[in-house]
């Protein structure tokens, strides 16, 4: 059985061997507590790795118990959950690959607390890449419909206007908004930049914003002022609704900025299952191609650090082309054969001007 009980340096060889995991998997969690913020994982993430990590340790509780942690077994796990993704439908393909993820990052973490020689997780290997992405995208219409509908006057509706604008225009993440602050936000002219902590990267890029996006996050820092709020730049750029015990710098939680890109989308009645707070993203990679921008500014904008990844997007402005073209060929609908907002299948990606613009 496990043990939290730290494990005696008396006679202890290289390994380690279910009695130990828990004191290490809870060593691991504790640690990356105390990491630099450059390095630190959201909480979301670690709580998510830790429920990975609890998960081997239970199957190798009930297969293998006797056995050390060795690329052995390993594989063995590998074998076991690829059985419970593709015959018992336990997983989806996401979540098999984040059980691997959390378990590898423990690995990573055994090696250099030198319990282990090497990683045993290190060589096992994930899904294969996506060739496309499920959730939808905004057309430039549906994007400045759902920017209209923000009654600015409200501080909430302001901050979450300027959160779809960052995302919509220059392809921000969620989990990198949460994080900011206004001191991200730096420079002067034409040159200023907002940094953004990016998913798995430990140091911060920068993203320069356009003036129409900087007028809003100005309006919308000078709306709090106006309401009495103390912004400084430890403030975070993003507030959350505030209660009694709220602290003064709480950032807001990335559940919550999902939530309420959700209820905005909503109230646009853009609410096919296609669309999510990651469509708004999507469009800013998406817009981007349908306008012509090359290839390696696409992949700036979007700060992936693999070109196929952003090949998805290129492919899928393509096939939003062809289907243009083929529309121009063919013709007008009937009056009942309206186009559905936020359908993928029937977006084209019209090049009308608007607040998106």
């Amino acid at each position: 059985m496990a043990t939290d009980e730290s494990p005696s340096p008396v006679n202890q060889t290289l390994g380690c061997r279910l009695a130990e995991s828990d004191y290490w998997r809870d060593r691991y969690i504790q640690e990356h507590e105390h990491s630099s913020e450059t390095e630190r994982l959201s909480s979301e993430t670690m709580a998510t790795y830790g429920q990975k990590i609890q998960l081997f340790l239970d199957w190798w509780t009930q297969h293998d118990p006797e056995h050390a942690l060795t690329q052995a077994l390993a594989q063995a796990y590998q074998v076991w959950l690829i059985a419970e993704w593709k015959e018992h439908r336990r997983f989806t393909k996401r979540s098999y690959g984040l059980c691997l993820s959390g378990i590898r990052r423990w690995g990573t973490f055994l090696v250099a607390q030198h319990v282990l020689a090497a990683n045993p997780f290190r060589t096992i290997r994930g899904p294969e890449r996506a060739d496309s992405h499920a959730s939808g995208f905004l057309t430039r219409p549906d994007a400045d419909h759902l920017l209209a509908t923000f009654d600015r006057t409200h501080l909430i509706e302001h901050r979450d206007y300027v959160i779809c604008r960052l995302m919509l225009t220059h392809g921000a993440r969620e989990t990198e908004l949460c994080q900011a602050t206004v001191g991200d936000v730096d420079g002067a002219g034409n040159d200023v930049q907002l940094s953004l902590n990016s998913k798995g990267k430990k140091k911060q890029e920068a993203v320069r914003l356009t003036p129409a996006v900087l007028t809003d996050i100005h309006a919308y820092l000078a709306h709090r002022r106006a309401l009495g709020e103390l912004v400084t730049p430890t403030s975070p750029l993003l507030a959350p609704v505030r209660t009694f015990d709220t602290p003064r710098n709480a950032h807001m939680g990335s559940h919550e900025m999902r939530r309420r890109i959700k209820l905005a989308l909503a109230r646009a009645k853009l609410t096919t299952r296609h669309l999510t707070g990651l469509s708004l993203r999507h469009t800013a990679a998406i817009q981007a191609f349908l306008d012509k921008t090359p290839f390696d500014e696409v992949q700036a904008l979007m700060r992936h650090t693999d070109k196929k990844t952003t090949k998805i997007f290129e492919a899928r402005a393509k096939g939003i082309r062809r289907r243009q073209a083929r529309r121009a060929r063919t013709p007008t609908r009937a009056p009942h054969q309206t186009r559905r907002r936020g359908d993928p299948a029937l977006q084209d990606g019209e090049d009308a001007p608007g607040l998106f613009s």
